[in-house]
């Protein structure tokens, strides 16, 4: 809608004024970003997508999936997922120790790594049915994903999430409807 309105209104009479006489410039700050760092942001968007569905994977989805397949209590389940964020909570100094120590762009990929490397492990442990199980399938993306929320991807996470948020509105009215 805001582009909407930015593209197709016309500008007021004052602002066409100034840009006859060259008082303002054209200047078009998302515009030059995009085609200075378009690909960075397209990278930084596809790892927040990675970060933002396993994150939401492992604390929303993980609890539930664990009641159905995993046959624990809803209580077992909610147990589960309350240590894994602790130790998530825990391991987000020592994740941005090692992001300082090895850099951003290492640690960027091995998060990748690691969340692909974890999910069907981590899931297959969820259901064994052990309490014990799940707990330890629980922490392993959990850990990486959390350090990955990091200072320098905001542009990126931003525009992401843009498209996001309106699609989400639309889907929960679609299921409401």
């Amino acid at each position: 809608m805001g582009l909407y309105l930015r593209w197709r209104m016309e500008e007021t009479p004052a602002f066409r004024e100034a840009m006859s006489e060259g008082k303002v410039s054209e200047h078009s700050p998302l515009k030059d970003t995009l085609r200075h760092h378009g690909r960075a942001m397209r990278n930084l968007g596809a790892f927040i997508s990675l970060t933002a569905l396993s994150f939401y994977m492992f604390t929303t989805y993980f609890s539930t999936y664990l009641q159905l397949v995993g046959n624990l209590t809803r209580a077992q389940s909610l147990l589960v997922s309350t240590v894994a964020l602790l130790f998530a909570a825990l391991a987000c100094p020592l994740a941005g120790a090692f992001s300082d120590r090895v850099g951003r762009r290492k640690t960027i990929g091995f998060t990748c790594l690691w969340v692909m490397l974890c999910v069907f492990p981590a899931y297959w442990l969820a259901s064994s049915g052990s309490v014990a199980a799940a707990i330890v399938g629980a922490q392993q993306p959990l850990a990486v994903v959390e350090e990955a929320r990091d200072r320098g991807l905001g542009d990126a996470r931003g525009l992401r999430h843009v498209g996001d948020g309106g699609a989400a509105r639309r889907f929960h009215a679609l299921a409401v409807s």
